[in-house]
């Protein structure tokens, strides 16, 4: 697959992400609750999630506003972390970061992130950063509370 090829595909899936979000919405009750925002840009981000006994997630929804990177990246975490335990989720984020931060993963490693690799060409727009990880980075804050 060409270059470009690859590019227009990245950019198809954040704006269907970004148009069509996934688990859109709040639960009544959840284990986890992570709420943040960029003031600077006036992204919102809340995520919420439901664990089983062996905190695994079940159930995981977002709400919030802002620009189509923001969205979709916490529409995209929202479906790839669904069934993954708290740990499995917190390798996710941290491998996320490292893209974003422009180290270079091994391929198993971008496997693992699945459509977050659509995300990678926000690398080249460093103010962007903030937006693809804002979800991302409230929820391993979250965790990290959670779990002690």
């Amino acid at each position: 697959m060409a270059l470009d090829d690859l590019n227009d595909l990245f950019q198809e899936i954040i704006l269907d992400h970004y148009k069509n979000p996934r688990n859109k919405g709040q639960l009544d009750k959840p284990d986890l609750r992570a709420e943040g925002d960029n003031p600077f840009c006036g992204d919102a981000v809340q995520i919420d999630v439901a664990l089983d006994n062996n905190n695994y997630v079940t159930n995981v929804t977002f709400s919030g506003a802002g620009c189509s990177i923001s969205q979709a990246a916490a529409s995209i975490l929202s479906e790839i972390i669904k069934g993954k335990n708290l740990t499995e989720v917190s390798h996710i984020i941290s491998l996320f970061r490292k893209m974003l931060h422009g180290e270079a993963l091994q391929q198993a490693e971008m496997d693992t992130l699945g459509e977050l690799r659509s995300l990678h060409g926000v690398t080249n727009f460093p103010i962007r950063i903030k937006c693809a990880l804002l979800g991302p980075v409230i929820l391993a804050d979250s965790i990290n509370e959670y779990s002690g």
